[in-house]
């Protein structure tokens, strides 16, 4: 059943200060809309100095509501539009506010695109699109800000390329394969990069991605070929590779080598050169919860360990945390 917010209604909800269950009303009119965008509501608490306006069961939006609605200050939640218009994506292109949340589209023209990059609201989320055409991609690329495409099940060589030029967080994690030229792109990108949905990497690809600069997850990789970890442990960032159960000792001693983090937390086995070669690496290292050489040493989840191995990481400097089974224990001391 259709629920029209109104000018009336909005207003008196503004007198009691009330505006926590906005999410009820279906549509909004255009007096409402341009009450509730003067409205400067103070947040008692967080780093924003103004409130959220959740208006997340309106399905339309009209451009005259959109451009007063633009003009929140605070953080502006639409999530119930599934589309939005090249008229109305330029009225919201004029926010400013805390955040802008449009969670529940489904689709993006290229105008359309083109007009929220503009906006200073960040970051930007796109949660359920799934598809986007090379010009929506190559607009979105130029948003300033964290840039969220986690369900992006599709993107071309050229996509790739446009986005190699943005800069910040790139989360892409329903991506299951890339071309080496799309792995090619991606590694000239500036700024952190989330690649976790894919299943499998070639060679080339890893020789690409090995030279990003920035965190770069690739958790949804279940194999590595000693080629690609060599590759992979030029990376200079954090590198998660939570999804390897196993590795090689040629693979240990490449991935050792990553100037950041190590984030292994899948592994169930550690062998002897392996250890030895993970004892040398710089930056903080996650086996099954595994952290930093120098530091405090968590080995919970890790349920086999050889005795030169454990004669290796027992020269640990700093405090081993347990969790693991007894027999273990005793070999840690």
């Amino acid at each position: 059943m259709s629920k029209v917010l109104t000018k009336e209604i909005a207003e008196e909800l503004i007198a009691d200060g009330d505006l926590h269950d906005l999410d009820t009303f279906t549509s909004i009119d255009g007096d409402a809309a341009e009450s509730l965008g003067k409205f400067e509501r103070p947040c008692p608490y967080g780093v924003f100095p103004y409130g959220a306006l959740k208006l997340n069961g309106l399905t339309e939006l009209s451009d005259a509501a959109a451009e007063s609605l633009s003009k929140y200050k605070g953080s502006l939640f639409l999530d119930g539009l599934t589309e939005l218009s090249d008229a109305v994506a330029e009225s919201l292109s004029k926010y400013k506010g805390q955040q802008l949340w449009l969670r529940g589209l489904t689709e993006l023209s290229g105008s359309a695109a083109e007009s929220l990059r503009k906006c200073k609201g960040k970051p930007i989320w796109f949660p359920r699109i799934n598809r986007l055409s090379d010009a929506a991609v190559e607009s979105l690329s130029k948003y300033k800000g964290p840039l969220y495409l986690r369900n992006l099940t599709e993107l071309s060589d050229a996509g790739a390329d446009f986005l190699s030029k943005h800069k910040g967080i790139l989360a892409l994690d329903e991506l299951t394969t890339l071309s080496d030229a799309a792995a090619e792109s991606l590694g000239k990108h500036q700024g952190d990069l989330e690649l976790s949905g894919l299943t499998e990497l070639s060679d080339a690809a890893a020789e690409s991605l090995g030279k990003h600069q920035g965190y770069l997850k690739l958790s949804g990789l279940t194999e590595l070929s000693d080629a690609a970890a060599e590759s992979l442990g030029k990376h200079q960032g954090d590198l998660w590779l939570n999804g390897l159960t196993e590795l090689s000792d040629a693979a240990a001693k490449s991935l050792s080598k990553v100037k950041g983090d190590l984030y292994l937390c899948s592994l169930i086995k550690l062998r002897d050169e392996a250890a030895e070669s993970f004892s040398k690496h710089t930056g903080d290292l996650y086996l099954s919860g595994l952290k930093r050489n120098e530091g405090k040493l968590v080995l919970r989840g890790l349920p086999e360990m050889s005795d030169v191995a454990a004669e290796i990481l027992s020269e640990h400097k700093g405090r081993i945390d347990g969790g693991f089974p007894g027999a273990l224990s005793e070999k840690l001391g």
